[in-house]
């Protein structure tokens, strides 16, 4: 069993390329939940519990029903997808695989809008207040990444630059930014929703999926840049760092089963319950 992941209410799903599949994590126990995978590059999950992978190398997206085993195509036909975020609504932003543009696809499949103008586009997250950011390699090296901030209404400017690899992003519950390679291979970076920067992590193998838990835990697909086989990293909210798994390969994405929330009748009952049980206390009182 996987020390400190038994008590959290998710299921961890990760990409490795390692292995050409999806490994999932659930209760403290790795399994494989789809295999024959081209290069799982990217995964996130809709509202509704569906999973989504972009198969970079076959240039398909696919999708499991309520992260259920059978396997259907959401789109094809793209170049290279190796990015994806779902906004509030559930449509589906995806690097459409040329690196310059990225596709709004609603929850039917279809295109809807496109934003252009990125150089190397590698990684897609949405803030609390349903704005979308996108970092873009531009090239690599030190000081040519950048990230991008778009608007719900479209509008568009330069959130950081002045990276390094901005392979991976991810928001905390504080509504910072955490970009992994964003000042070296190595690193992970904190960006406060002002803009201002600080190191978070460094000394790392080739970090690149980020994604918190329900907790507050970061996890990181630290994938090793020159062999088949890296670490899934935690840390924990207080900073303390921690092997998750050694065991998943190469690990390059990652993406927490959402936990379901209540269903209308549920509350309902509750609510029931609730109302029954402050009048009879009243009535024991009179």
């Amino acid at each position: 069993m996987l020390a400190g992941y038994s008590t959290l209410a998710q299921n961890l799903f990760v990409g490795s390329y390692g292995n050409e599949s999806i490994l999932e994590f659930s209760g403290g126990t790795q399994t494989t939940f789809a295999t024959g995978l081209d290069y799982p590059n990217a995964l996130a999950f809709d509202r509704i519990g569906d999973l989504f992978e972009a198969d970079q190398s076959s240039g398909h997206i696919y999708e499991w029903a309520g992260a259920g085993t059978t396997r259907t195509t959401f789109a094809s036909g793209l170049g290279q997808p190796s990015a994806m975020a779902f906004n509030a609504a559930g449509d589906l932003f995806v690097d459409a695989g040329n690196g310059t543009t990225v596709d709004e696809y609603n929850p039917a499949g279809t295109i809807i809008s496109t934003f252009t103008g990125f150089n190397q586009a590698s990684a897609l997250a949405f803030d609390s207040a349903g704005n979308l950011y996108i970092s873009s390699v531009n090239g690599g090296g030190a000081g040519t990444g950048t990230i991008t901030e778009i608007t719900p209404k479209g509008v568009t400017s330069t959130f950081a630059s002045g990276l390094n690899y901005p392979s991976g992003l991810a928001f905390n519950t504080a509504g910072d930014l955490f970009v992994s390679g964003g000042s070296g291979y190595d690193t992970i970076t904190e960006i406060t929703p002002g803009g201002s920067e600080s190191p978070f992590a460094s000394a790392l193998n080739y970090p690149i999926g980020l994604a918190f838990d329900n907790t507050g835990d970061l996890f990181v697909a630290d994938g090793g840049q020159d062999s088949e086989s890296g670490d899934i990293t935690e840390f924990a909210v207080n900073g303390t760092r921690s092997v998750f798994s050694a065991s998943a390969g190469k690990p390059l994405s990652l993406a927490f089963e959402p936990v379901p929330e209540p269903s209308a009748y549920a509350l309902f009952g509750l609510g029931l319950v609730a109302l029954a049980f402050g009048f009879c206390k009243k009535k024991q009182t009179v």
